[in-house]
C-alpha cells in the first residue's frame, strides 16, 4: 500500500519546481496522496506540505497516522503551528514559493503564513492534483473491477428476489 502513495507524491514533487511547494488543504487531496484517514472530513486535522525533496503530513495530535516512510509527521496543524512548520521546511530547502489552493485554505492559516513568511505564495490550478487523480493506476482498476462485480451480483440477487407485493423488510 505504501508503494501506491509513494509513487503518486513521487509523480508530484516531478511537476514541482525546484525553489517551489506545494501546500495541498483539501481532505480528499490528502487523503489521495498519503492514505490520510480523516475522523472528521470537514475539520481541518492535516494539511500536506510538499517540496521537491520532502513530503510533510502537518496534523493534530489525535490523528490517526499511517507512518509511511517517505513521509515526515508533523504535529501541530492550528495557524501558527502550520506556519512554523512551513517556516522550517522553507528554511532548510530554500523555498521561494508556495502554491495553495484558495478555496480550500483557510483565512486563518493563510494569514498566519503571510505573517511568519515573507516569500510568494500564489494559487495553483486545481487542474494540477485534478490530472492526477483522473489518471487512474492498474491497482485502482483493479478495485474499481471489484466493486463493479460485486454491485453486480447483489442486482442479480435483488432482481431475482422482488416480486409484486414484497415490503421493504423482505
Amino acid at each position: 500500500m505504501n508503494k501506491i502513495f509513494k509513487n503518486r507524491t513521487n509523480k508530484l514533487q516531478n511537476e514541482i519546481k525546484n525553489n517551489q511547494s506545494i501546500l495541498l488543504s483539501s481532505s480528499s487531496d490528502i487523503s489521495y496522496f498519503t492514505n490520510f484517514n480523516f475522523l472528521v472530513p470537514e475539520e481541518r486535522e492535516s494539511l500536506l506540505f510538499i517540496t521537491k525533496n520532502s513530503v510533510n503530513l502537518i496534523h493534530t495530535s489525535f490523528s490517526p497516522i499511517n507512518n509511511y516512510s517517505h513521509i515526515k509527521y508533523l504535529k501541530g496543524s492550528f495557524p501558527n503551528q502550520l506556519a512554523n512548520h512551513i517556516d522550517k521546511i522553507i528554511k532548510e530547502e530554500n523555498i521561494e514559493k508556495i502554491l495553495i489552493d484558495k478555496n480550500t485554505l483557510f483565512v486563518a492559516e493563510l494569514n498566519a503564513i503571510k505573517d511568519k513568511i515573507n516569500i510568494l505564495i500564489e494559487d495553483y490550478e486545481t487542474t494540477l492534483i485534478q490530472n492526477f487523480r483522473n489518471t487512474k493506476e492498474i491497482s485502482e482498476i483493479d478495485k474499481i473491477k471489484k466493486a463493479c462485480e460485486i454491485t453486480s451480483q447483489i442486482m442479480t440477487e435483488i432482481k431475482d428476489t422482488l416480486k409484486p407485493g414484497i415490503t421493504e423488510i423482505e
